[in-house]
């Protein structure tokens, strides 16, 4: 290095110094207007040959100044601009030199001491030192001594430890193109980089940029086949909102220029899916969902989600998984996957052992990963009931707290949920309930801000049109006013950028048709709504307000929300005996009238009972009188003795709790 870019390098370092604590982080772009161009270079082609040099210059500058003497630990920070390498693109040359990488931590383990630096003592008194390069390296006793050329007995009198720390980064799902799966690499923390304050912000899920070292490890004791492992020198943690898709000038005017258009939802819903044939509303609520509502935070703490979650039901053949995978890929941070595979791997997280270190690690599942997005959810109905409990406090908390093998973690699952489920018997029944037709629990069902049922009618006009677009699709592509990229910065933009707040108009919309359904409650003996319904209507409302440009929620938006609401609750909420709206199907399973009664067979028992029970054909006649047949009194019954409200003392006669 010449004297003129030493005393740059000095100034630099003392201006540094005087800003760090422990960690140096050394900027190449501020490396770059100072000159240092030679110092850039061996930086990125011989790091650890750099680090050395910066460390001795700054040993020389607390001594010159009488500084307190700092083992400061060398960071390097904007690399991406010089040498920024996607992990698939991860080659040979790379090795023993200085790149930068971005990713998602797919799986982040424990942080162990790993064996630095040791000194043996041979039984002859010979002493042998040996210290690992890299992470890769590992201390292993002396075969012979190089004294008396004997193998002999070694003991350790000296060691020194380092903390060390695995994750594995996967690719950013917005950097994969057609149908390419993620790659993965292994990444080493160590030194400083796994102190609290580091580690704690290293979990599953967390988007990162890291600048390290590729190192070579051998995959098998025996053969030539090597992995590749990242030795960490800085870790970044990326912004959750920000991705990698650069939103030019030229996208912006189009961007503008769908928002100035007549209706932008109506547009954005012709581009979106073209090839599925109807469910126009379908589509809305999906794009409505996209966008999603604003997170609010309240002032006693508590936080009320903006994500939305929508559920799919329907007949085999009509496309619900189509619409899934496309929702996956036009969202940002958005991922599909079916229950079946999501049971195997874990829907949320799994520990996992990490062979590696020999410690317990976590592995981030498909929720996580698209924290901040979408998750196409396929064939929910199959998830076991481990992973609907999680799906529980994930959908409505927008976290999820793992503790297990010692390791207790919080992940973030800012995560709308698109899903489809099959209903049970093949094809939708009309006699019978939402519950009863899809093996999913009350509990999650409520969690779903939109229900929609897709049902198989056959009808000549919509086949007709159904048959056209189908076989037009099989002779040209349907072309797109608005490109799948195009309409994905849409939706990333007003994300980032659009925040509406309720007007006095949209509230009162609002209010009026909340309070006119309630009102009905008294006379239908149902619930047709809940405060859930109302929360999920404001979401609603300010997506359509985020979609047109508009800072302010006003009364077409929540009439939107409105009439998607009324939908779904015409569908999905209604009570097949009563043919009357009750949401109670929902939150408890079962409807309005069905519970009541479960209260009078309940009460006719008390009545019947002078004290030694009641006969199971004496209440069933005394039932009748009130109108109920004889198979929904047994239906009952059995409800009511597997709940144990009730109970047999003897066969046939009936006691309740």
């Amino acid at each position: 290095m010449e004297e003129l870019e030493k005393l740059e390098l000095e100034k630099y370092l003392l201006k540094k110094m005087n800003e760090a604590n422990d960690i140096l982080y050394i900027s190449l772009k501020e490396l770059e207007e100072l000159g240092l161009i030679n110092l850039i270079d061996e930086i990125l082609d011989n790091p650890e040959k750099a680090i050395e040099q910066i460390k001795t210059i700054v040993k020389e500058i607390q001594e010159e100044y009488a500084l307190t003497k700092v083992d400061y630990y060398i960071a390097f920070t904007d690399v991406q601009y010089y040498r920024n390498v996607k992990i698939r693109e991860l080659r040979s040359h790379h090795l023993n030199k200085l790149v930068a990488i971005e990713g998602i931590i797919k799986q982040s383990s424990m942080v162990k001491p790993v064996l630095k630096r040791a000194v043996f003592r041979h039984s002859c008194g010979y002493e042998v030192e040996k210290e690992i390069k890299s992470i890769s390296d590992k201390i292993s006793k002396p075969k012979k001594c190089p004294k008396c050329n004997k193998s002999g007995d070694w003991e350790i009198v000296e060691e020194e430890y380092i903390d060390i720390q695995r994750l594995v980064l996967e690719e950013l799902p917005e950097n994969l193109t057609g149908g390419a799966q993620p790659e993965r690499v292994t990444a080493i923390l160590k030194d400083k980089l796994v102190e609290p304050k580091i580690n704690d912000k290293t979990v599953p899920g967390a988007r990162v940029r890291i600048v390290g070292i590729p190192r070579t490890a051998k995959l098998t004791e025996k053969g030539a086949i090597y992995d590749i492992l990242i030795e960490v020198n800085n870790i970044e943690f990326l912004e959750k909102n920000i991705t990698d898709i650069v939103i030019t000038n030229k996208d912006l005017v189009e961007i503008k220029e769908i928002a100035n258009s007549n209706n932008p939802l109506d547009l954005l819903v012709e581009n979106f899916a073209p090839s599925i044939f109807g469910y126009d509303y379908i589509k809305k609520a999906i794009l409505l969902q996209m966008v999603g509502g604003v997170k609010k935070i309240r002032r006693d703490g508590t936080k009320v989600r903006g994500h939305i979650h929508i559920l799919l039901v329907g007949d085999p053949g009509t496309a619900k998984s189509t619409l899934l995978k496309y929702a996956a890929e036009v969202a940002p941070r958005g991922r599909y996957v079916s229950g079946t595979s999501a049971t195997a791997v874990g829907l949320v997280a799994v520990v996992v052992r990490d062979e590696l270190l020999k410690v317990w690690s976590i592995d981030a599942g498909p929720m996580v990963l698209a924290n901040g997005g979408l998750l196409a959810l396929d064939e929910i109905e199959k998830l076991g009931k481990n992973e609907l409990m999680i799906l529980h406090e994930a959908m409505e908390q927008g976290s999820v707290t793992i503790s297990k093998a010692g390791i207790h973690v919080t992940l973030k699952t800012e995560t709308s949920v698109l899903a489809a489920a099959n209903p049970k018997f093949g094809r939708w029944d009309d006699n019978l309930s939402l519950v009863e037709q899809i093996a999913i629990p009350p509990t999650i069902l409520n969690r779903f801000d939109l229900i929609f049922l897709i049902r198989d009618k056959p009808g000549k006009d919509y086949d007709e049109q159904l048959a056209e677009r189908v076989l037009e699709s099989y002779v040209e592509d349907v072309d797109l006013a608005i490109p799948v990229d195009l309409l994905r910065k849409y939706i990333l933009y007003v994300r980032k950028n659009i925040k509406p707040r309720l007007s006095n108009e949209a509230i009162a919309r609002i209010k009026d048709f909340f309070v006119s359904l309630r009102e009905k409650s008294q006379e239908l003996k149902a619930v047709p709504i809940s405060t859930r319904q109302l929360e999920s209507i404001v979401r609603l409302a300010e997506a359509s307000a985020r979609i047109r440009f508009s800072d302010i929620v006003e009364k077409e938006d929540a009439d939107l929300a409105i009439e998607l609401t009324k939908r779904f609750l015409e569908e999905a909420g209604v009570d097949p005996e009563s043919k009357v709206i009750d949401i109670t199907i929902l939150e408890s399973g079962k409807p309005r009238s069905k519970i009541e009664k479960q209260k009078l067979l309940l009460q006719l028992i008390k009545q019947l009972d002078s004290g030694e029970g009641v006969s199971e054909k004496e209440l069933i006649e005394k039932a009748k009188e009130y109108g109920l047949m004889d198979s929904e009194i047994e239906q009952l019954l059995y409800y009511l003795k597997t709940s144990g409200a009730v109970f047999e003392i003897k066969p046939g006669i009936l006691k309740a709790v």
